[in-house]
Parts: structure tokens; sequence; C-alpha cells
């Protein structure tokens, strides 16, 4: 079991640029975008940055997440340490089910990126990493690139109707990296097209609905619906357990 001090300690909010620190879940969010320049995240506009914070409280582990799917060194950190977190989660028995926020922001990719675009790395998947706990994941905005691999591998998908989930690699002139692993599950036509044509093949929420891909359309806030519909999971052994 992971320690109470480590999970007292660990609490809290990863801006990119800094270490981890112990900032709550009901404390503002900070945001860093892509010049390093510190802002707080306000309801009323969408964060030009990216982020990382979670949380462990009665059986939950929650964790929010901004710009998973940025072409950038931010982008990379967060999923460096979303990585991390899915083992940490499986092997803490105070955890029965993990939700997932994604905020998706909008994904542009720079000249240089697509003269010389970025070889994708491993799998952010939860499965991939270590992760058999029940799994809720709620989408806003976009739900670009690595976001599909979580997609993939959630139990739950919950998405707000503006949610477009693509996969920007072919607009870099590679092979679709992360819409394979949706592919994988998902093996149906629109997948394919969204594989082959990048944001041009974007599916809508309600697309992603009728393919099975996504459970449940809602408007904001996602936090509460996301809890309820983890719930059920609480005090049930894993799939990680051995059967008796």
């Amino acid at each position: 079991m992971i320690s109470q001090a480590w999970r007292r300690g660990q609490r809290g909010a990863l801006n990119v640029l800094d270490s981890p620190c112990t900032t709550k879940m009901t404390d503002p969010l900070w945001v860093i975008n892509d010049h390093g320049e510190r802002s707080q995240m306000s309801d009323q506009k969408s964060p030009h940055g990216t982020s990382l914070r979670f949380d462990i409280e009665s059986g939950f582990a929650s964790i929010v997440v901004v710009g998973l799917g940025q072409r950038s060194a931010e982008g990379l950190a967060v999923r460096e340490r979303l990585r991390s977190l899915w083992s940490v989660f499986e092997l803490d028995a105070g955890v029965d089910v993990v939700t997932v926020e994604a905020i998706g922001i909008p994904v542009a990719q720079s000249p240089a990126e697509v003269r010389s675009p970025t070889v994708p790395g491993p799998s952010i998947g939860p499965r991939s990493c270590g992760l058999l706990k029940p799994l809720v994941l709620g989408l806003t905005g976009d739900a670009a690139n690595e976001t599909l691999e979580v997609v993939a591998d959630a139990d739950i998908v919950i998405a707000t109707r503006q949610v477009e989930l693509f996969d920007t690699s072919v607009d870099g002139g590679q092979v679709a990296a992360h819409a394979v692993y949706l592919w994988t599950r998902f093996p149906t036509h629109n997948v394919t097209r969204m594989a082959l044509l990048g944001r041009h093949g974007a599916l809508t929420a309600e697309r992603a609905l009728q393919l099975g891909i996504v459970t449940e359309i809602v408007e904001l806030p996602l936090g509460e619906r996301l809890r309820s519909a983890a719930r059920p999971f609480l005090s049930r052994p894993s799939r990680s357990t051995p059967p008796c």
C-alpha cells in the first residue's frame, strides 16, 4: 500500500515547469503556456497552457489534465507525469477507481514541427502502463493525439457535445501513431478515416457516441458526473486482484 505520507505529499498540482507541489484540488489551477508564462485557469475562457493536478480521497483517484495532446515540451512533461501515475494508482490500496477529466485546448503544429515531426513515444494508455483498476474518463474540447490512447483504455467515456477526436500525426507527415490504439478497440470505417485524414477526419462527440467510443454526452461541468459514474466501482475488487 502507498504510504499516507506519500499520498498527502503528492496530492496537488503539477505545473509542468515546476516540481510537484501540494496545492489541493480546491485551490486555483495554475497553468503555464508555451512561453513559460504563468496564469490562473479561468472558468470563462480556455487556458493557453498545459497542467496536471490530482487528488486521492475516499477511494477515488481524481486527475484533471489540461492540454494532454499538445505538441510542446510542456505537453510532453504532462504526459510523462501521467504515465508514471497509472502504476502508482494501481499499487495504492486506497484507490478503487480512477477518474480523469481531460480538458482539450486547440492543438496547433508549428512550421518547424511539420518539417521535422516528433517521433511518437511509448503509449500513455493506462492499461499499457500498468493500471488495471476501473477508469472513468471525461472529455471537453479537443480530444487529440495521446488523449485517444486514454480513450481507448477507458471503461466509461463521458464527453461534452463540443468534443472532437482526432490525430494530428498525419498532418505532420507521420502515420496515425495515436489513432491506431483507438482503432484496435473500435475497428470501424470512421476510425480508419480519422487515422488517415488527421484533423480533417475528426470524429464529433455525437458520432463517437453512435460508434460506442463515447458512453454519454453531458453538459458542463463534468466533475460530479464523473464521480457519479465511478461510484459503483468503489469498494469492489479491482480487475488486478487475483481470484481466491
